[in-house]
C-alpha cells in the first residue's frame, strides 16, 4: 500500500513541473520622448518602455553613449534624469538586461536666450558734477539665460558717457543709458546732469547809448559746462529794452548819455 501511494506522488509531481509557466522574453524597448531640447541646467527624466508589457526581466541599463560633457545622468530604474551642463549634442542609450536590447535617445542642449533686461537704479539719475559716476546693474532674464552679457551705449556723450555700467557725467543736459543683450533686449535709464552756474559775468558791464540806439550784451556762464542758457531783463523797460542780448533805449527824451558818464539802466543776466 505505502508503494502505490510512493507512484501517485511522483506522478503529480512531475505533472506539475511540465506546466510550469515559460519566462517571457524582452522583444524591443524605447525612451519617453525619444529626443529633447534643453538650456544649460536644465532637466529632463526619460522613461523606458519594454516590450511585451508582460516581459519577465523589465530590467534596464543607462548611459551616455556620446556628449557625456554636454549631459551628466542620475539613474532610478527604467528612470533616467539628464541634465545638461554645456551647450551641444548627447545620445542617451537603454540596454535590456534581457537580450539586449537597445534604443537611443538625442538630446540637444540650446542657448537659453534672455527675455528682456532691467536696470537698478531704473532711473530718472541725477549728477551735479563734471566727473561725477553712478554704477547702474542690469538684471538678465530669465536667470538662467545662457549668455548674461550687456553692452553700453549713451546717446549723448557729450552730456555723460558709460562703460561696463559706470555712467559719468561730461556736462549739463540730458541723455539715455542703454543696456543691450545678446539678443537686443533693451533697457532705458534716463540721466540729466545738472551742473551749477557759479558766475554770469556781462561784458560790456555798462553801456552809454542814444535813443534807439542798440548794442549788443554777451553773458559769460561759468562754468562752461554748466547750462549756457540766461534770461534777459531789464528793471526799466522805460529806459532800455533787452531782446536776446540786445539793448535798445526807449526813453522818451532825448537826453544822450556819454560813455563814462551815467549809467541808464541796470542790465540782469540770469542762468
Amino acid at each position: 500500500m505505502k508503494k502505490i501511494v510512493f507512484h501517485v506522488l511522483a506522478a503529480a509531481v512531475v505533472a506539475m513541473a511540465g506546466c510550469k509557466k515559460d519566462d517571457v522574453a524582452v522583444s524591443s524597448v524605447t525612451i519617453d520622448p525619444a529626443s529633447h531640447t534643453l538650456g544649460v541646467g536644465e532637466t529632463v527624466t526619460l522613461t523606458a518602455k519594454i516590450f511585451p508589457d508582460d516581459a519577465t526581466n523589465k530590467e534596464v541599463t543607462w548611459s551616455v553613449a556620446t556628449g557625456s560633457d554636454v549631459v551628466t545622468i542620475a539613474t532610478d530604474d527604467n528612470r533616467v534624469t539628464v541634465t545638461a551642463s554645456k551647450l551641444g549634442n548627447a545620445k542617451i542609450t537603454v540596454t535590456t538586461r534581457d537580450g539586449s536590447k537597445k534604443f537611443d535617445c538625442s538630446i540637444k542642449v540650446d542657448p537659453v536666450v534672455p527675455s528682456g533686461v532691467s536696470l537698478s537704479p531704473e532711473g530718472p539719475v541725477t549728477l551735479t558734477e563734471v566727473g561725477q559716476t553712478q554704477v547702474i546693474t542690469p538684471t538678465v532674464s530669465p536667470n538662467d539665460a545662457t549668455d548674461q552679457s550687456v553692452r553700453w551705449e549713451t546717446d549723448n556723450p557729450d552730456v555723460a558717457t558709460v562703460a561696463d555700467g559706470t555712467v559719468t557725467a561730461v556736462s549739463s543736459g540730458t541723455a539715455n543709458i542703454y543696456a543691450i543683450t545678446c539678443n537686443n533686449k533693451i533697457a532705458a535709464c534716463a540721466v540729466t546732469v545738472a551742473i551749477p552756474v557759479e558766475e554770469v559775468v556781462l561784458e560790456p558791464t555798462s553801456l552809454a547809448l542814444n535813443i534807439n540806439e542798440e548794442a549788443m550784451i554777451v553773458a559769460a556762464v561759468s562754468p562752461d559746462v554748466a547750462p549756457q542758457t540766461v534770461t534777459w531783463t531789464s528793471d526799466k523797460d522805460n529806459v532800455a529794452s533787452v531782446t536776446n542780448g540786445s539793448e535798445r533805449i526807449i526813453r522818451r527824451n532825448s537826453h544822450h548819455y556819454r560813455h563814462g558818464g551815467r549809467q541808464i539802466s541796470n542790465l540782469h543776466g540770469k542762468g
